[in-house]
């Protein structure tokens, strides 16, 4: 064995390091991937929710012309 050669002792210190590395970078992992299915829900949240829109808009016009039907009909009832 040469003398730039590691020894096993040191070795063994790198791989430990590495296996502390592997495991920081899998947790950092699992944290972006936690993110991104916040994100994936938010976006499909805010697609529900953009849907809803144009119905609500619906609904809220019909019930105009519903009570201004109503509210004629019951004009001309009562004249």
């Amino acid at each position: 064995m040469t003398d730039d050669e590691p020894t096993a002792r040191e070795l063994i210190v790198q791989i430990k390091g590495l296996r502390g590395d592997v495991t920081s970078l899998t947790e950092e992992v699992k944290r972006i991937n936690g993110q991104v299915r916040d994100n994936r829900t938010d976006i499909a949240h805010l697609k529900a929710r953009e849907g809803q829109i144009p119905v609500r808009n619906a609904l809220l016009a019909l019930s105009i012309i519903v009570s201004a039907i109503l509210g004629v009909v019951a004009g001309a009832g009562l004249g």
